[in-house]
């Protein structure tokens, strides 16, 4: 068991830390593979910047690289670039930057297949402007399915589109969160910046997507230069959102307010996978810079109602948009000055009340309650001493005791006597002691295993360290208990430091459990299992789907105290399967 134990430091990693990586480049080719290419425009004063992405399937099978630098593209992607066209109808010329060659490695599928992943191409060109445009069109390539993404100062115009016709675009330089299409269709989900709240079984996680200019008039922001947030300033700007909004925004759980804990405060930006991290070097302009806030509300039990109260409405009023994530379900909603809450009950989800306690499937599958004789035998003793002590009084004793009373106590006697026979025992005298099977078959192993893993994968969704280990305690046990304990926390406080999206594992599906003896150790047996961990990354009101396969040799140990637990784990092999994103 120990020489399984030491090695059980490679596993660690691949069963929790996979599911919290944000993935955000795999995301990226998802929605990449829907399309023949992909146009990301980017407007700025003076310039727009086209990066183009075409899939090499779609290319003609002479396309390549010319082997030399020019400002001109290559004839094959000349045909293929979409037109960036003035009001007049007059077309901009674009300057090439960069084209290059990319390869994708292939990603399998739960089912065993690949997802489709090709090499491709990537051009950035540069379309200089001498003035600010407030209006211009662009056309897609005729014949081409592309998908579009058009980012005005750094703000999206539009989420992800199939682009299949002419569009014409207005542009508001003084508020680009005001710059559209004139195409209806094309819309984006990030109308406004707004509130993303997560329901976990222990945790409601506050999401929040923040203008900079909105805290100018709650805070001195501290800027030298009020157009721009230099590099030197950002860390004292983000402690100081920060500590502003730990105290603001009340949010209470079943009438109950609770204390937020910071998670995380970075500055982000848009591109087409979505909301990123801002580079570290890249310069943040205070009329666009978006700051993305991250606070955790800790619980005991599932969340069945919360209420959200905003205070940080501006001079113009408005709304702020608010998003509750729950699994798959999603709520929609805005607050208002005149209504400034957000209010959310179980009644309001299809799914069912949650549990207060997960755990008592895998209590059930490991041990029983058995009641020793000897509490019968004592119940028993009592009931006939007052059945004997009534009777004597009536015959030895009947002109001194009332008639009454005596048929008070028997009319007692048969109706404690009467409930014994529906409930034989008081739970009160039921000494509960645990049976633990000191074997188990291969549909044992495999459904006891379903239940042991998924409840260590949801010991990590518990912020406070003590319930984490207790919880971990359920399914783990020797040095195996302390060596993953360990390393996870190490693993959080590590994930913690970026904008990585918060991971969890929705459910384990075991394939397989192969039983071995182990020796001549009683009650000690070793299983190799295959089993997937379904999960997803939820970060920005997107969910990226995660899909992992692990094959593992385990060591299970039963006891009378706690049933069937893990004692030792040797990886064998581990593969993220391909993901999606939805939201």
């Amino acid at each position: 068991v120990k020489g399984l134990s030491c090695r059980s430091l490679q596993i660690v990693l691949l069963l929790f830390v996979l599911l919290l990586a944000s993935g955000s480049a795999l995301a990226d080719w998802v929605d990449f593979s829907k399309f023949g290419g992909i146009a990301e425009y980017s407007v700025l004063p003076g310039e727009i910047r086209l990066n183009l992405r075409l899939k090499k399937s779609s290319l003609p099978t002479d396309a390549g690289l010319s082997g030399q630098s020019t400002a001109s593209p290559p004839m094959w992607l000349a045909m293929r670039l979409p037109v960036i066209q003035a009001r007049n109808g007059k077309p901009y010329t674009g300057r090439l930057e960069s084209l290059e060659h990319k390869t994708v490695e292939p990603v399998a599928t739960p089912t065993g297949t690949s997802n489709g992943s090709e090499d491709y191409y990537e051009a950035s060109l540069v379309y200089s402007m001498e003035k600010r445009l407030e209006r211009f069109s662009i056309i897609p390539p005729e014949g081409a399915t592309i998908g579009l993404v058009l980012l005005h100062r750094g703000i999206p115009v539009s989420d992800l589109m199939p682009w299949k016709k002419p569009l014409n675009l207005s542009l508001d330089w003084n508020d680009p969160w005001r710059s559209r299409f004139d195409d209806p269709e094309f819309v984006r989900r990030h109308a406004e910046p707004r509130s993303y709240l997560y329901l976990e079984p222990y945790e409601v996680r506050h999401e929040m997507l923040l203008r900079v200019k909105d805290f100018k008039p709650r805070l001195d922001l501290g800027l030298q230069d009020g157009h721009w947030v230099e590099e030197g300033e950002r860390e004292a700007l983000k402690k100081k959102i920060g500590d502003f909004l730990l105290a603001h925004n009340r949010l209470s759980v079943d009438g109950t307010d609770i204390q937020p804990q910071l998670d995380r405060v970075e500055f982000v930006r848009f591109d087409r996978s979505g909301i990123i991290a801002v580079g570290e070097h890249d310069r943040l302009e205070s009329e666009t810079a978006l700051v993305g806030v991250m606070l955790a509300y800790l619980t005991d039990h599932p969340t069945r109602s919360l209420r959200l109260q905003w205070d940080m409405f501006g001079a113009n009023k408005g709304e702020r948009q608010v998003s509750l994530i729950k699994g798959k379900e999603s709520f929609d909603g805005y607050m208002n000055p005149r209504q400034p809450f957000f209010d959310w009950s179980q009644e309001d989800s299809l799914d069912p009340a949650p549990p207060n306690e997960e755990t008592s499937d895998l209590i059930s599958l490991t041990q029983k309650t058995v009641t020793p004789k000897s509490a019968h035998i004592f119940f028993i003793s009592w009931m006939l001493a007052a059945l004997i002590f009534g009777l004597s009084l009536l015959l030895f004793k009947p002109r001194l005791v009332e008639r009454g009373i005596v048929s008070t106590v028997l009319g007692l006697f048969v109706i404690v006597a009467v409930g014994l026979i529906f409930h034989p025992l008081p739970g009160s005298l039921a000494k509960k002691e645990t049976y633990v099977p000191s074997a188990l078959d291969e549909a044992q192993a495999k459904t006891l295993l379903q239940s042991l893993l998924h409840n260590a994968y949801r010991a990590f969704q518990l912020r406070d360290e003590e319930k984490a280990y207790d919880r971990l305690a359920k399914s783990l046990d020797g040095t195996l208990l302390d060596d993953i304990y360990l390393q996870q926390r190490k693993a959080i406080l590590r994930q913690a430091k970026g904008l990585g999206g918060e991971g969890k594992v929705d459910r384990i599906e075991v394939l397989d459990s192969h039983v071995h003896g182990l020796g001549q150790q009683p009650g000690v047996v070793q299983v190799t299992s295959r089993w997937l961990a379904h999960g997803s990354v939820s970060h920005w009101g997107h969910a990226h789907e995660r899909h992992n396969l692990y094959q593992a040799r385990l060591i299970l140990r039963n006891s009378n105290e706690g049933g069937w637990k893990i004692v030792g784990m040797e990886f064998l092999d581990g593969q993220r399967l391909e993901a999606g994103v939805s939201g």
